[in-house]
């Protein structure tokens, strides 16, 4: 006779509120890129520290960098090399198709939670 199978208990997404925000911070990725290099042109790493440190939420190279060159290829940041200092780093700086894109990025975002009736209650990003 076969074994039952146990079920493992999947713990609730509701019961790990950390896990939530860390799973829509995942989703709205290029969303934030975005807004982020609105702010100023930022460097990959720069990027990971921003997001570390605002949301608690660790997206790694391996997330980042394929995202930065995604939105590159589809011209909606573009880069340059900054040399100056011992290490040289990459800086990425939205274009105007990337200023495009997020206009209308926050006016459907926008649309949907006045939908919901939830507009304007939170707070927008900024540098810091």
């Amino acid at each position: 006779m076969a074994k039952p199978i146990k079920k493992q208990y999947k713990q609730n997404i509701n019961e790990d509120p950390k896990q939530l925000q860390a799973q829509t911070i995942r989703g709205l990725r290029y969303f934030i890129v975005l807004q982020l290099l609105n702010i100023q042109p930022m460097h990959g790493y720069q990027i990971i520290t921003v997001i570390r440190k605002k949301f608690g939420i660790y997206l790694g190279p391996s997330s980042v960098y394929p995202l930065l060159k995604d939105l590159e290829d589809w011209e909606y940041v573009e880069s340059t090399w900054e040399t100056e200092d011992y290490h040289p780093k990459r800086v990425y700086t939205l274009t105007s198709q990337g200023e495009n894109l997020l206009n209308y990025m926050e006016h459907s975002v926008g649309h949907i939670l006045m939908g919901m009736g939830i507009a304007g209650t939170t707070q927008p990003l900024k540098e810091g």
